[in-house]
């Protein structure tokens, strides 16, 4: 989308996640010309991992990367009251160290697929900023983000 496309000037994407709720976000940054385009590429993103998966080889990238972000956030006071209050609210009890890094090991390919999956057959929220006029209606970008089904596709 960035890189390779130059549609937007900055993109990324976190979750949130409580025990009853969560939130995938994915923001991307760029110009309102761009934005028909953007949606489609995300999107198209989206069915491909839904429909194919993930590469063992980033699979394990992601699981080194989210565990030295859990282990470089015990470094700060802050963030690791930040993540003693969300275990707590999801787990109802702090988790050790060493059972969040299992928790990481064990997400598997089929795990991720079928959260992907599930994503796109779940209704979709747009937030924009800015001047939108090149942003079509939200339920015409939204339809194309919420699929019935992954697999009949």
């Amino acid at each position: 989308v960035r890189e390779r496309r130059g549609l937007c000037y900055a993109i990324y994407a976190f979750a949130s996640g409580l025990s009853d709720s969560g939130m995938f976000t994915i923001h991307a940054a760029g110009g309102p010309d761009r934005a028909h385009e953007l949606f489609a590429v995300i999107r198209d993103e989206l069915v491909k991992a839904a429909e194919e998966g993930f590469r063992a080889e980033e699979i394990a990238r992601v699981k080194t990367q989210l565990k030295m972000g859990l282990l470089t956030g015990l470094e700060s006071s802050s963030a690791r009251a930040e993540q003693l209050a969300r275990q707590i609210l999801i787990h109802g009890r702090p988790l050790s160290t060493e059972e969040l890094i299992e928790k990481v090991e064990n997400v598997e390919a089929n795990d991720l697929q079928a959260l992907v999956e599930r994503m796109l057959t779940s209704p979709a929220s747009l937030a924009t900023v800015g001047p939108i006029l090149h942003v079509a209606r939200f339920d015409r970008v939204a339809e194309k983000f919420t699929v019935p089904s992954i697999r009949a596709a």
